[in-house]
């Protein structure tokens, strides 16, 4: 674990390699640096959303390939370069590695048992991170209504959201963790929050495509501003 602040950008700055693999963007244009000792840099999406909306403008500029998720991605990329003048970086038609790992999963399961009809539905909160998202703007209140209805709850928050505003979780757990129909899922490594769950409800969070094309099951949005990283995307 590199860490943050200054001792990052050094370290980046400096490294020696043939091939560096990131799934951070904004590579050059912020805190990571290209190094004049790397051959080449790739990228591999962490999320099935346009490239476009939430990431800065110049977030994908300076890699020299990237692992596309689908032909939107491969259309918004190519777009780019021939507004900014960029050369064409080389595109791999990759697709998405989480989603594949979900669906297996599923096979590896057995089928979700009925739930029976004197059980309250269970709802998975799971939003993006931001001033604007769900869970800043009206997350506590939102979970109280919903468990005041009898619904099973189970909030899994955006790591980002732990680390850049951790208040807004402690609050909810505070509130909320004595309630036996509400449980905080902060482990990532873990689908089974999401298997179990009857609907999830998000906001602009790419959570909700993976969820949606693994389990077939609904999602409802909550209808926040908009996650706009780049104001020049349309």
């Amino acid at each position: 674990y590199i860490g943050m602040g200054s001792i990052r950008t050094l370290l980046f700055s400096n490294m020696q390699a043939k091939l560096v693999v990131m799934t951070t963007p904004d590579l050059e244009t912020y805190f990571i640096k290209r190094s004049p000792y790397v051959n080449h840099y790739a990228y591999i999406h962490h999320s099935i959303v346009s490239c476009h909306m939430i990431y800065r403008e110049q977030a994908f500029d300076h890699f020299d390939s990237i692992f596309c998720v689908g032909p939107h991605h491969i259309a918004e990329i190519r777009e780019r370069e021939k507004q900014a003048g960029l050369p064409a970086k080389k595109l791999i038609e990759h697709g998405y590695g989480r989603l594949d790992k979900l669906l297996k999963s599923i096979d590896g399961i057995k089928k979700r048992p009925l739930r029976p009809a004197d059980v309250p539905g269970r709802v998975l909160i799971a939003p993006s991170w931001g001033e604007n998202g769900l869970l800043e703007r009206i997350g506590a209140d939102f979970i109280g209504s919903l468990l005041e209805y009898g619904y099973q709850v189970v909030l899994r928050p955006h790591p980002r959201t732990r680390c850049l505003n951790p208040s807004v979780i402690d609050n909810i757990e505070l509130r909320y963790s004595t309630k036996s129909h509400f449980r905080l899922d902060e482990d990532m490594s873990s689908s089974k929050s999401l298997f179990e769950a009857d609907v999830m409800i998000s906001d602009w969070s790419g959570a909700a495509l993976e969820f949606a094309f693994a389990y077939e099951r609904p999602v409802l949005f909550i209808d926040v501003p908009r996650k706009i990283n780049n104001p020049r995307y349309l």
